[in-house]
């Protein structure tokens, strides 16, 4: 490895920071005419259209490559050139978009190289968009810890990936306001943010591009419409969606935006949107009414709709609501309205923080949800308990017990968050509050001599008479009544 090219890689890796030092590469180099191009970087308030127009081919092009090997080499070629050519802004955003390719088709580190080829890029360039539109996309691909709590810790102060993504993201719209790539996914990674949402930075960004050609971009529009929504902005949502369908975005996508938003407003005529959208046989409208309906549907019910296709589809959707509105005496539609407040109240109230999800043994039920924890789950399905009941305590998790009156028998769910506090998961019974071992032991001795458990009880005695039996049964009874107990709540998650 020459002196230059070895300079050019500890630069590189100086760069990377925590990142992580750049591997050793193999010397090596290889003609690519894609990469040396004749346009010359020059210092500029503002990124050319070639320039723009050369990046986007450059993408193109290594899209339709799926060999590593081939990229790989690629990369060593235009690093060698790098080497000669430090200050060419261009040559760090053709290598940052390749090791985002290579990153994308799982060779590792890849997203670190590009983050820091991306930096370089900004320092070089601080008024082109392309260099903190890559870094947005790097710096999500690099990712968070696995330790859940760790990643709460970085959520928290706004170190995490979807943060720094989403920086990146608001500073390639603010050099630039009419980036409509960085619009886009600015939108898109505000609305996966789940703590520190920058919902004014979106919102201020999408709504300055309205006076740029970004404004009649159809996808620049149905993000803008999504974020107003979440914002509480509801006539500015609907405005944003009737306009992508205008400019000639998704029929059906368009629709079912502008229903969502629609019932959210009490509007009857949502039900009659959401079946019109229904119809269209895209496949992002068909995925899109397939996750809404997925999340309260059984199996036997989400196939079908997996089997149907155009008016087929919507009949079957309708059907699907409006048997639920005459089960409970509702008007057509009336169902569908409430499955949407319910869903923006979860989003608002029940959203996971964390993906990385970590099971005890005594939380035995899976949601697989990525968007809510359990409590969001049984929400979605059910609506407003009819009543609640909590204990706070010391060693005592935080915990939640649901009731909800039904005439054939009321359903008691009871949560609890044991390692994130953001994260309450459905567990049998409330002893499992207390732990494995504490449930176990306490069948046979009883709970008068444990008060922790009994304080337990009496925080849950107005949910059902069940919790002061097994307060007053003694030794003797007690066994029969925490199993009663337990299959209350285990019929309930069954049911639920």
């Amino acid at each position: 490895m020459s002196l230059e090219r070895r300079g050019y890689m500890v630069h590189l890796a100086e760069r990377q920071g925590h990142r992580g030092a750049v591997r050793a590469l193999v010397p090596g180099m290889v003609a690519v005419l894609l990469v040396v191009s004749p346009l010359v970087t020059r210092r500029c308030f503002a990124q050319l259209p070639e320039q723009r127009e050369q990046l986007e081919q450059f993408r193109d092009s290594i899209d339709a490559v799926r060999d590593t090997v081939s990229l790989l080499r690629l990369k060593r070629a235009m690093e060698s050139v790098a080497t000669e050519d430090r200050t060419n802004t261009m040559r760090h955003l053709r290598l940052g978009f390749l090791n985002l390719r290579l990153a994308n088709l799982g060779v590792e580190r890849q997203y670190d190289d590009a983050a820091a080829e991306f930096e370089w890029a900004t320092d070089l360039e601080p008024e082109w968009p392309y260099g903190w539109y890559g870094l947005g996309l790097a710096e999500y691909g690099v990712g968070d810890s696995q330790i859940s709590f760790v990643t709460g810790i970085k959520t928290m102060f706004g170190k995490d990936a979807l943060s720094r993504s989403a920086d990146a993201f608001a500073k390639s719209a603010d050099v630039d306001p009419s980036f409509s790539l960085g619009l886009i996914e600015l939108a898109r990674t505000t609305m996966k943010q789940r703590v520190n949402i920058k919902l004014d930075a979106a919102l201020a960004a999408l709504r300055k591009s309205a006076s740029t050609p970004a404004g009649a971009v159809p996808q620049v529009l149905l993000e803008r419409g999504r974020v107003e929504r979440e914002a509480g902005s509801l006539d500015s949502a609907l405005a944003s969606f009737s306009a992508y369908l205008r400019v000639g975005g998704k029929p059906g996508l368009g629709l079912l935006e502008g229903a969502r938003t629609k019932c959210l407003l009490g509007s009857l005529g949502c039900f009659r949107d959401y079946l019109q959208g229904a119809v269209y046989d895209d496949p992002v409208s068909i995925r899109e009414y397939r996750n809404d309906l997925a999340l309260i549907a059984a199996d036997e019910d989400a196939d079908r709709f997996d089997r149907t296709w155009g008016s087929q589809r919507a009949e079957f959707l309708k059907q699907f609501w409006t048997s639920r509105d005459r089960a409970n005496l509702r008007r057509d539609g009336e169902r569908l309205r409430e499955h949407y407040r319910r869903f923006y109240y979860a989003r608002q109230n029940f959203a996971l923080v964390s993906t990385n999800r970590h099971y005890d043994i005594v939380e035995r039920y899976r949601s697989e949800s990525a968007d809510f924890d359990d409590r969001g789950i049984i929400y979605l399905r059910h609506g407003e308990p009819t009543d609640r009941a909590s204990y706070t305590g010391r060693n005592v998790e935080p915990n939640e017990s649901w009731r909800y009156e039904r005439a054939d028998g009321d359903l008691i769910f009871h949560f609890i968050a044991r390692e994130d506090v953001q994260d309450f998961k459905l567990v049998e019974s409330l002893f499992d509050v207390l732990g494995n071992a504490a449930a176990v032991n306490l069948r046979g001795t009883g709970v008068s001599a444990n008060p922790l458990a009994t304080e337990l009880l009496q925080s849950r005695e107005h949910l059902s008479p069940i919790y002061g039996r097994i307060q007053s049964s003694g030794i003797a009874g007690t066994n029969r009544f925490q199993a009663e107990e337990r299959s209350l709540g285990r019929t309930s998650i069954e049911l639920g």
